[in-house]
């Protein structure tokens, strides 16, 4: 596995902090959308590359808006340089 970029990392902190907010667990949420949770564990700790249209699904599922998601995770990206 490659390296991590600034950006992806801040993506999966955001998601699992989203979550955290949204008062879900991972366990539940990888449940819900019908995902391994040892494969939705990696990948909303940065463990494992995501795809968009599975942040998408989370996002959706949680009830936030992917626009509110991605300046969350641009702002978090920008406060860790």
């Amino acid at each position: 596995m490659g390296t991590t970029s600034a950006f992806e990392t801040a993506t999966a902190a955001q998601l699992k902090a989203e979550i955290t907010a949204a008062n879900k667990s991972i366990r539940s949420v990888a449940a819900a959308l019908d995902q391994d949770y040892t494969t939705f564990y990696r990948w909303v700790t940065g463990k494992r590359p995501i795809k968009l249209i599975t942040v998408y699904a989370i996002l959706d599922y949680i009830g936030l808006d992917i626009g509110t998601f991605f300046t969350r995770v641009q702002e978090r990206a920008d406060s860790e340089r």
